[in-house]
């Protein structure tokens, strides 16, 4: 059954239905001077559960169990009693695996697997699972300085994972392709397909397009060009002359002898990344570097082609990386150059007509090439995982993957390290509720540390009234979040651990290219911005948050390397007092983020601005306190401004405490603004006598946020 959402106006009691197309757009009475955004900049937002009546509560309980204790495994017991449980479960008879209070042990690489619907891990409330190698040691504070924790000794030990396989499906996996006959447009529940043989009633597939990228004038000026769609809308890590991309280019000596698929490279000028396609005389079209041959040291030696080479050389040869070459960044996060992309629910099928759930988030076009995939296993659906805590877990504490209306509520995890903490991929009204991330043992970028994530074409699914800290990025996005929402969290102290100085990104839905139409409405962040280290995202919209721009002092045991060990002291930061803090921001987009939103939002804190500008034109790097930081280079290009980058955001009725005032920027005109842009009022997870909406714009009072309040009772724990 669908929910009919309501929205109450901040300055008036009359309820107003949003249409289904735009949640910010009105049918019926419309209170006099109502705010809107652009239809184009927006989606309808009714993530998770919220269509569905909440997160159901399974009350068949199918088995109870009590750790074994003395550290003992107790993960083959609850395993077996997992797929037990799946083996009877239905819709009308769904089954829950109980553990009782007390401490669990999960030994070895293979995480807890719900693998089945309808089924749910449940916890007592006291109850917490422990992560640890097969000869039962934990996850160490590692003292090393490797950039993407390579150097961290422990193997995988993820947490619990929701899928109907063990990896996440891929290329391999995918049972068919059907093409859409016309373009699907944006708002509507429906594609037309040349062919819908093999669909079904019930389907959950993936909707995309590819990028349709070339050499495109770089908006970062200079000369330069960048790999994107002609209206930017997919704009890849590569550029001409080349920066910090991730895609490679450079050149080599080559040679080839008789006809071979092995090339010696030799005097390499660049990074030579396989696959590349390589060019220079002799050698036909379409010829690419696949692999480095074993026993190779360095870049410089032998490489496999995909296609024998009869002699050439010693000659030039020119290499370049591409984002449609497989096995490259480009299909890291989507299928193979299609990084707009969304999980859709089949709910009817009528001729050549495929009629969604969820209304399309984004136009999808003939002309790229749009695509509906199905997978050969079915998504998991109606499953979840409650009231537990995982402690020591290095392969993700829990993953919702090829989901379906799944869950995690009520859970904790801390000391974790490696890849995100929790992450829905693949996934579709997937509903993480009440849960907290903290205490990561290896707060690191380059996949050491991401909290709450989207990945691969997740949709319509959220993270809410949840506590994401201690750790590097504590949200991201990449190649998701259509009609995804980060609703009224705890975001706060996201560092790096060998980079104390550097001002971490926080609110941010990016991370890797084609991103969009994320919402955060109602967090608490200590800045909010979006990055372009792997791609930009556009179309994010923040909503009625309290941002601060500073994060509350945090402990860094790793700053010092040769002082790491049992019973050693961190070094504490403060953002407030850190004169080589940069670049401190409250609102900041990087370069090419465009189309985005800042509505109603609380930027500082009363009387804590001393010091503070409001804008500056590009400055880096730098060591000033910026409220607005718009179009910024984070040091991976030429930290050049993007020169287009004026008009591509809407600032409106923001209260900032440098001004102390509400302002309209952008073009914007004064108007009243709504209490939600996905709830029909006060969530239950706010306290009777709360106050909600907690941020107030009009004023810049804020008030109890439950996420914010919890926080301060969890507790970052010591090395070792």
């Amino acid at each position: 059954m669908n929910r009919r959402k309501f929205l109450l106006c901040a300055t008036s009691l009359a309820l107003v239905r949003p249409s289904k197309a735009q949640i910010v757009q009105f049918s019926g009475a419309v209170p006099s001077g109502t705010f809107s955004l652009p239809a184009e900049r927006t989606t309808t937002w009714n993530p998770g559960f919220y269509s569905q009546g909440g997160i159901p509560n399974y009350t068949n309980v199918f088995a109870t169990i009590s750790a074994a204790g003395g550290g003992l495994d107790d993960g083959a017991n609850i395993q077996s009693k997992l797929d037990a449980a799946g083996a009877v479960a239905s819709a009308g008879s769904p089954q829950v695996v109980l553990l009782n209070n007390g401490t669990f042990t999960k030994l070895g690489t293979d995480p807890l697997w719900i693998k089945n619907p309808y089924v749910v891990l449940r916890g007592s409330g006291t109850t917490e699972i422990q992560c640890r190698t097969s000869g039962g040691a934990e996850i160490q504070r590692p003292p090393g300085t490797g950039a993407d924790a390579s150097d961290q000794p422990f193997p995988q030990l993820p947490g619990i994972l929701i899928a109907p396989n063990r990896f996440m499906q891929g290329v391999p996996d995918e049972a068919f392709s059907r093409n859409l006959s016309a373009d699907g447009v944006k708002g509507n529940f429906y594609v037309d397909l040349v062919s819908v043989t093999g669909l079904s009633v019930g389907n959950f597939v993936v909707l995309d397009e590819v990028s349709g990228a070339n050499w495109q004038t770089d908006p970062q000026g200079g000369g330069a060009q960048v790999w994107a769609r002609a209206d930017y809308r997919i704009i890849w890590r590569k550029h001409n002359p080349e920066r910090q991309d991730y895609f490679k280019r450079g050149d080599f000596t080559g040679t080839v002898s008789g006809t071979s698929t092995t090339i010696n490279c030799q005097s390499i000028t660049g990074q030579l990344f396989t696959p590349a396609v390589i060019t220079g005389a002799g050698i036909p079209g379409g010829v690419e570097i696949i692999a480095q041959q074993t026993g190779s040291t360095g870049q410089a030696g032998l490489y496999t082609l995909n296609t024998p080479l009869t002699s050439i050389g010693p000659t030039a040869v020119h290499f370049e990386q591409y984002p449609t070459e497989v096995n490259s960044n480009g299909d890291f996060y989507n299928r193979l150059d299609r990084p707009l992309c969304e999980v859709k629910e089949i709910t009817n099928i009528s001729g050549n007509r495929v009629t969604f759930s969820t209304p399309l988030h984004l136009g999808y076009h003939t002309a790229y090439t749009a695509q509906v995939t199905k997978y050969n296993a079915a998504h998991i659906h109606h499953s979840g995982v409650e009231n537990l805590t995982i402690r020591g877990s290095t392969g993700i504490a829990v993953t919702l993957q090829d989901a379906a209306y799944c869950w995690a509520k009520g859970v904790s995890s801390y000391r974790w390290a490696q890849n995100p903490n929790f992450n829905i991929t693949h996934g579709f009204r997937c509903h993480v509720l009440s849960c907290n991330s903290y205490d990561c043992v290896y707060p690191r970028n380059a996949a050491g540390s991401y909290s709450l994530c989207f990945n691969w074409a997740t949709a319509d699914s959220i993270y809410e009234d949840c506590v994401s800290m201690d750790c590097d990025k504590v949200t991201l996005v990449r190649a998701a979040g259509r009609g995804c929402v980060y609703g009224y969290d705890y975001f706060d102290k996201g560092f790096i651990d060998t980079t104390p100085n550097w001002a971490e990104i926080g609110a941010n839905a990016s991370h890797f290219c084609g991103s969009s139409h994320v919402l955060f409405e109602g967090n608490y962040t200590f800045n909010a911005d979006s990055d372009i280290t792997a791609g930009p995202s556009n179309n994010i919209t923040w909503f009625r948050n309290w941002i601060r721009g500073v994060r509350v002092p945090y402990a860094d045991y790793w700053v010092v390397p040769s002082s790491y060990g049992a019973g050693s002291s961190p070094v504490t930061f403060d953002d407030t007092t850190n004169s080589n803090l940069g670049p401190a921001r409250v609102g900041g987009l990087q370069a090419t983020t465009y189309w985005s939103n800042f509505v109603g939002n609380v930027m500082g804190a009363s009387g804590q601005m001393t010091g503070w500008v409001y804008e500056v034109d590009y400055i880096f790097p730098s060591n000033q306190l910026v409220l607005w930081y718009l179009g910024w280079d984070n040091g991976t290009d030429n930290l050049m401004k993007d020169m287009t980058f004026d008009g591509h955001v809407i600032r409106a009725g923001n209260y900032d405490f440098l001004t102390n005032s509400q302002k309209w920027e952008d073009g914007t005109v004064t108007g009243i603004i709504v209490n939600s842009l996905y709830l029909g009022g006060k969530p239950s997870f706010f306290a009777s006598g709360d106050t909600w909406p907690w941020v107030d714009p009009t004023t810049g009072n804020t008030y109890n946020l439950p996420a914010k309040t919890r926080a301060a009772g969890l507790t970052a724990h010591p090395p070792p």
